[in-house]
């Protein structure tokens, strides 16, 4: 039996209904990402730590910044699609 129907197609296109479950994919995604690094790079986050470490604090806020900027505005193209 196929999944979809004629109002909303395919099950894996449909889109969160509320702004709730939207910040809740946002966040299980963001540990999805987060848990990957640390389980296949587990060595390399303490180099990365130490790194990190050694960047200026401005030169860290404004990358901070410059993600943040980036992710709303990819957060703002999906909502397009």
């Amino acid at each position: 039996m196929n999944s979809s129907n004629s109002l909303t197609g395919p099950a894996y296109l449909v889109r969160p209904q509320t702004e709730v479950e939207l910040i809740l994919l946002g966040l299980g995604l963001v540990l999805v990402f987060e848990g990957l690094v640390l389980a296949l790079l587990p060595n390399r986050l303490e180099e990365l730590i130490k790194f990190i470490s050694e960047i200026p604090p401005e030169t860290r806020r404004l990358v901070g910044l410059g993600a943040v900027a980036a992710g709303v505005i990819l957060v703002w193209l999906g909502q397009g699609l």
